[in-house]
Formats: structure tokens, C-alpha cells, sequence
């Protein structure tokens, strides 16, 4: 740029400046400028990048299980109305580390300690002590990822007086593995076997983990946008996308948005 304006000095105080060389300097201007606009972009990304990753916290979930018999009425409505299936049950502990991977051994004896039951014999495992065989169906259900229990809440208060500073969620789902008692194939009975595993755990605040989970976070896409043609068709339109999207508007609702729609496009 100093090149550029001294050059311009020079050219002005020995002759006049054509205009076709004046044309020149101001193109070469130009591009400096945009060459330094560009550069100065690429350098904001690069910083905001390396500023997300220096901020996004190392996080993992590791698991512990305990062969601790789950019971409940639950448990016992399934037994009785599926006496052809048996449930062998088991609990495990998915606890969220951030800050690192996995904890040390003195760590992970104090967790350990802390969630084994005071009369059970047994320790708890780091492996699952249930694993699903021919003819069999093994679930995992558990609370919904998307927001943090009143039991969890107080777990993790209780690691973190025991210094367990790195446990930031606590997690307990329940296993069920799931056997006909007459030797048969559970694929056989099919329909039984998706009833009683309805039964075993409420929609509303729970839901079945297709495998052990790695982390607690949600993956949420957003639905595609669509339109609804009120202007084309009318009340009918309006009605449908309240029917297709379980909107449950009242007649009267329907009624005022029809009548807001309408007047802004009068």
C-alpha cells in the first residue's frame, strides 16, 4: 500500500497522470484491498474455530452394572400377563465424566462404593453381566437423554463431596432379558414380546436405548418447513396441518387464526 501511494507521489510530481495510468494504480488499489479483506476473514474463521474447539470439554460416559434385582409393579403386571416369558434383570450406572476419559483406579473405587447397595455381596462390573443369547431379547430402557433426572441431580451432588469432581450425570437404566419359558424362539412370540416390553418403562420419561450410549447428548434435526395454503383452500387447509401436526386447536382458535389470515391479506 505505501508502494502503491509513494509511486502515485512520484508520477504526480514529475508529470501528469494519465488516465489510463490513473485506471491502473486505482485497480491495483482495489485488489490490495480485497486481498487484505480476504485475508483478515480467513483469520477471524481460523480464531473462532480453534476458540469452539479450545472450549468444547472433553466428555464420556462409562458404565457400571449391578446384578441388583429391579422389582416394581411393573415388573409384576409383565409376569402376570405374559407368564410364557421370564425377565432376568440387572442395573446399570451410566455416569457422565467431563474433563477426561475415564477415571482413576482410587476414583473409580469411591464411585464404586457409592453406588453398590449395603446388602449386596456382589461388587458391581464394569462389564454386563446379562448378555442376550439365541432366541432371546435383550432391552435397555432408561431415562430420556434430553434432560437430567432428580435422581441424578442428587448423585451427582454426592460424587462431588466425595471428590469426584469430573461426574457431571448420573443415570441409571434398567436391562431386561427377556426368554420364553417353553424352550421356544422369542421371535416366535413376537407380539407378546413388544407388549410386555410396553409395559416395562412410561413413554412419557423414558425410552428404550437401542445400544449402550456414549454420551448424553441429543442430536435433534429440525423438520423441514413446509406451507399450508390457507390462501388456496381455505379453512380446510388450516384444519388439516392442525390434524397432521396434533396441534389440538380449538374451533375457536381456528376461527381467530382464520380470521387474523385473511384480514392481513385483505
Amino acid at each position: 500500500g505505501s508502494h502503491v501511494g509513494l509511486e502515485t507521489v512520484l508520477l504526480s510530481v514529475c508529470k501528469p497522470l494519465q488516465p489510463n495510468h490513473l485506471q491502473s494504480i486505482q485497480r491495483h488499489q482495489t485488489f490490495l484491498q480485497d486481498e487484505r479483506r480476504w485475508a483478515a476473514s480467513q483469520l477471524f474463521i481460523l480464531n473462532k474455530r480453534s476458540t469452539a474447539e479450545a472450549a468444547t470439554p472433553i466428555m464420556a460416559v462409562v458404565r457400571f452394572y449391578s446384578n441388583e434385582v429391579v422389582s416394581g409393579r411393573a415388573i409384576q403386571r409383565a409376569a402376570k400377563l405374559y407368564p410364557q416369558l421370564s425377565i432376568t434383570t440387572e442395573l446399570c450406572y451410566n455416569v457422565e465424566l467431563t474433563g477426561c476419559q475415564r477415571l482413576s483406579a482410587e476414583q473409580t473405587e469411591v464411585l464404586l462404593w457409592l453406588f453398590r447397595p449395603p446388602l449386596q455381596a456382589e461388587p458391581l462390573s464394569e462389564e454386563p453381566n446379562l448378555t442376550e443369547g439365541s432366541g432371546e431379547k435383550l432391552v435397555e430402557i432408561g431415562p430420556r437423554l434430553n434432560f437430567s433426572t432428580a435422581w441424578s441431580t442428587n448423585a451427582v451432588s454426592i460424587c462431588q463431596s466425595a471428590g469426584l469432581t469430573n461426574v457431571t450425570r448420573v443415570e441409571l437404566s434398567r436391562r431386561f432379558l427377556i426368554k420364553p419359558k417353553n424352550g421356544e424362539n422369542v421371535n416366535e412370540l413376537d407380539g407378546d414380546t413388544k407388549k410386555l416390553i410396553a409395559c416395562l418403562y412410561d413413554s412419557m420419561t423414558e425410552c428404550i436405548y437401542q445400544h449402550p450410549i456414549t454420551s448424553f447428548t441429543v442430536e435433534t434435526k429440525p423438520q423441514p418447513v413446509f406451507e399450508v395454503d390457507i390462501l388456496g383452500k381455505g379453512r380446510a387447509a388450516l384444519e388439516m396441518a392442525n390434524d397432521n401436526l396434533v396441534l389440538q386447536l380449538a374451533v375457536s382458535t381456528l376461527s381467530l387464526l382464520m380470521e387474523v389470515i385473511m384480514s392481513h391479506d385483505a
